[in-house]
């Protein structure tokens, strides 16, 4: 019995609720009806009572303020139909009037409104494309061997995280992107004459990436291009390595686990685990931008390209690597600068716009 009376208290209150609906809408027509028949101040008291009266949904309050704004336009109060006009855009930044219905005069004063992002938020995907300038060596264990040589990329790094977007009315955009940053790279050193007799470093480094952008927009239709230049605060996090060595025809000296001398004997090899981040740093970059996004509705997709250059070297000032390891690997670390390109793949939501009268 409780249940059924208040499931008739229900019925009750939502009949109430579409009959004023009902009624507010037979509002929003007559209001309309007069203002066809030219009566435009009986139009405007019954529309502004209507949005006084009526608890009125996202669209009908729309239709309201666009009749009024309508109204004042007809009527030359261009500082009143300023401010509906903003209130219709900030309800829905994506409203655009219906050209066959309304009158030409509202449609030309409307053009002049333009509708800003001003804050948004999203994610975003980064394709790395690294390169690795060698700079001089730190010691040589052996002439026979060549340390000249360079670290490569061996597989994608990539740089996944979150930003934040304020636009300013110069169409200027201040961007701040926190991700995570994966590297990934290759070394190899070679014995000069023996064949074989090398060995490689395959290293990953992972950092916290703080960069902050300025980008200059330019509009063309729903493209905008952008340029702009972005300094990067390369937080290390950690940074490990395999290191393989292999020596054909050696045999390992019994008297000692790390000396190696030549000989007749089966090749040895090894794979050691290195903790890579004493010997790596935290990189300040500089980067310069070009790009460009599509809007649709409340989302903005963002396809750019960076090139990103180190201000510092990625080696820590314990750059050298244990002696135990040198001895047995044969290997040296270097001074190493970290330049790259990449490709940048973001979506953001617009949260907040701010509307802007054109002159």
């Amino acid at each position: 019995m409780r249940f059924q009376l208040t499931y008739c208290i229900f019925l009750i209150s939502l009949l109430c609720f579409s009959q004023e609906k009902t009624e507010c809408e037979l509002k929003i027509i007559s209001a309309e009806n007069l203002f066809k028949s030219g009566l435009f101040n009986d139009s405007e008291t019954k529309i502004k009572s209507t949005l006084d009266s009526c608890s009125l949904n996202k669209k009908n309050k729309i239709e309201s303020l666009e009749l009024l704004a309508r109204i004042q336009v007809e009527t030359d109060n261009v500082e009143v139909a300023n401010t509906n006009i903003k209130k219709i855009l900030r309800l829905n930044p994506n409203y655009e009037p219906d050209k066959n219905r309304l009158e030409e005069d509202y449609l030309k004063y409307f053009s002049k409104f333009k509708v800003i992002p001003t804050l948004s938020i999203g994610a975003y995907s980064e394709f790395v494309f690294p390169k690795f300038i060698t700079v001089g060596e730190n010691n040589v264990i052996l002439n026979d061997f060549d340390y000249s040589s360079n670290y490569t990329s061996n597989k994608l790094s990539t740089i996944f995280g979150l930003g934040l977007t304020a636009s300013l009315p110069t169409n200027t955009r201040i961007s701040f992107q926190p991700g995570y940053f994966t590297i990934n790279y290759f070394r190899e050193i070679k014995h000069k004459t023996i064949a074989d007799y090398y060995t490689n470093l395959t290293e990953k480094d992972n950092y916290i990436i703080l960069p902050i952008e300025i980008n200059q927009h330019f509009k063309f239709k729903k493209f905008t291009f952008y340029v702009g230049l972005g300094y990067a605060y390369s937080l290390l996090s950690d940074a490990s390595a395999e290191m393989y060595t292999n020596y054909p025809n050696l045999v390992q000296d019994e008297n000692t686990a790390i000396d190696l001398v030549v000989g007749k004997g089966n090749s040895y090899n090894e794979s050691t685990y290195i903790d890579m981040k004493n010997a790596r740093t935290n990189i300040n970059l500089l980067k310069g931008n070009l790009g460009f996004t599509y809007h649709i509705k409340n989302f903005i997709f963002d396809l750019k390209y960076s090139s990103n250059q180190a201000l510092n070297f990625s080696t820590s000032d314990e750059f050298y690597l244990s002696d135990k390891i040198m001895m047995r690997t044969n290997y040296i670390d270097n001074n190493f600068f970290m330049k790259y390109s990449s490709i940048n793949l973001s979506i953001n939501y617009i949260f907040l716009h701010h509307v802007k009268k054109l002159n």
